[in-house]
């Protein structure tokens, strides 16, 4: 894969379900989401992209669009939020947040989760150099079979960590936003290539 990028998510059940039964809202609905997560920066409109290519976003881009009452957000670099319940609470509206980080480029994995009252349900950072970085928060049902030892990688054999990053990203992927990128494909995986997202130009933040 060779690539950064995130991918936010608010919604009241996993963000996949609403990709799959809702279809994708208006522009205007797309760009009021993303300025009310970055507020003052969303800028002119560019060309639309599927979600599966906005996972390369070109720099100073951003893409969103809304499904059903669900937000999804693609863009490269979404954690710049480090205090996000706070900073999109009254936009998330009961709604969980859910982020997800994936960067092959230093095998890094994050998942972070937060009710709808912004309290922490799960953070966990897990890179190929460091092992588990931080874990916050009981278990997601997705991850018992890595910790359990009953996911096979020949790739990764630290004690504290029996697989690789990347190929927890990969379910954490699937179980929250329906597809994967190089893991095998399930019968019930969404088509990402048929699932399109609107484009903005996104500006720097304010130093």
């Amino acid at each position: 894969m060779g690539a950064k990028f995130e991918m936010l998510a608010f919604a009241h059940q996993l963000p996949r379900l609403d990709l799959a039964y809702h279809q994708l809202g208006t522009e205007a609905e797309a760009r009021f989401g993303a300025d009310a997560v970055f507020p003052d920066r969303i800028g002119e409109a560019i060309e639309s992209s599927s979600l599966i290519e906005a996972l390369h976003p070109p720099t100073g881009t951003i893409y969103a669009g809304t499904f059903g009452d669900s937000l999804i957000l693609v863009g490269g670099d979404v954690s710049e939020l480090l205090d996000l319940p706070e900073e999109t609470a009254g936009f998330a509206q009961g709604r969980t947040t859910t982020r997800l980080l994936m960067n092959s480029v230093v095998d890094a994995v994050a998942v972070e989760i937060w009710s709808g009252e912004g309290d922490t349900v799960r953070e966990l950072m897990l890179t190929a150099e460091q092992g588990v970085a931080i874990d916050v928060g009981e278990r997601l049902h997705f991850e018992a079979p890595f910790w359990s030892g009953q996911v096979l990688d020949d790739l990764h054999t630290d004690p504290e960590m029996p697989f690789h990053p990347m190929t927890l990203g990969e379910e954490a992927l699937r179980t929250y936003f329906g597809f994967v990128l190089e893991a095998a494909v399930h019968d019930d995986d969404l088509d990402a290539f048929a699932i399109d997202l609107y484009g903005f130009q996104i500006a720097s933040p304010p130093v």
